[in-house]
């Protein structure tokens, strides 16, 4: 599986990993919640394949929100 990211899926990643508080110490927690989880969850499902193109994009949910999206590309 070859996996590209997006400058939108980095940028996401970035908001959801730092706070003014803590810095960018959450960077590690964000890229497990917002990507392997979900990649992990595609791949068990099927819906990943050996061979396959993933492309991970940033985009806004309905509230608005920053979120992880994957374009899947055989």
């Amino acid at each position: 599986v070859n996996i590209e990211i997006d400058n939108s899926a980095i940028k996401a990643v970035l908001k959801a990993g730092y706070s003014e508080e803590y810095g960018a110490r959450q960077i590690k927690r964000a890229i497990i919640n917002l990507i392997e989880e979900k990649f992990a969850n595609d791949l068990l499902n099927g819906n990943v394949k050996s061979g396959d193109t993933v492309r991970v994009i940033g985009i806004k949910n309905e509230s608005g929100d920053d979120i992880i999206d994957f374009i899947s590309c055989q």
